[in-house]
């Protein structure tokens, strides 16, 4: 977590020699679809089956580096308000990769150190995870975690968890939501506890129906 917050120390030192760019144009079909990425380290690329075809796919989240976006608020700490856009390529049976589709408003800005880490499951659900911590607190008190399957012809969230933990006490709750069974857990728990033993848990039913990628605004 350390190297995370630390990187954020070196943007602030190269942050003047970072120069506005053009817009990124994915192609419909290519061979290569990360070739056009800007230079931003916040940029992921996952590989893996995502449609069950049985042909690897590509899920990209692609950080504009506009220096226009980003503000040095003080001390060198950076608030980056570039938006992010998530693309999804289904891979085909010639080797190239067709779009699938652009989400351009579904991942936040990284802010102040709101990233987000891409990960694939093995059922090929698309995990999307970010760490919370406070302004100029390099040490994650909290996750927020969505996941994505595909499904009735796009990504529909199928389930999601929310832990907090406060630093100093080590109180905390979570929280987690399986779209496909309709129900949501919620614990309390203090995190100083070995194994965060829970003080509380409690389960309910949800009537919220799954949204889709297309829907999602900025998680």
């Amino acid at each position: 977590m350390k190297e995370r917050f630390l990187s954020l120390i070196f943007m602030a030192s190269s942050w003047g020699l970072v120069h506005a760019e053009p817009q990124i144009i994915f192609e419909e079909l290519c061979s290569n679809p990360e070739k056009n990425l800007s230079q931003s380290q916040y940029n992921r690329v996952e590989k893996g089956d995502v449609n069950k075809d049985g042909i690897e796919d590509i899920v990209i989240i692609s950080y504009p580096n506009d220096s226009s976006k980003i503000e040095d608020k003080d001390e060198g700490f950076l608030i980056d308000k570039n938006q992010p856009t998530l693309v999804i390529y289904f891979g085909t049976e010639g080797k190239s990769f067709k779009k699938f589709k652009e989400y351009p408003n579904a991942i936040a800005p990284v802010g102040y150190g709101h990233m987000c880490y891409l990960s694939l499951t093995e059922k090929g659900v698309i995990r999307f995870q970010f760490d919370e911590y406070d302004y100029k607190d390099a040490d994650p008190h909290g996750d927020n975690v969505f996941l994505y399957r595909f499904q009735n012809g796009d990504f529909y969230r199928i389930g999601e968890s929310h832990s907090w933990w406060d630093k100093w006490s080590g109180e905390g709750n979570a929280s987690s939501i399986n779209y496909l069974t309709g129900k949501k857990n919620e614990t309390t728990h203090n995190g100083f506890d070995q194994g965060q033993k829970r003080t509380s848990n409690k389960w309910t039913t949800i009537e919220e129906k799954p949204i889709s990628l297309s829907e999602t605004v900025q998680m």
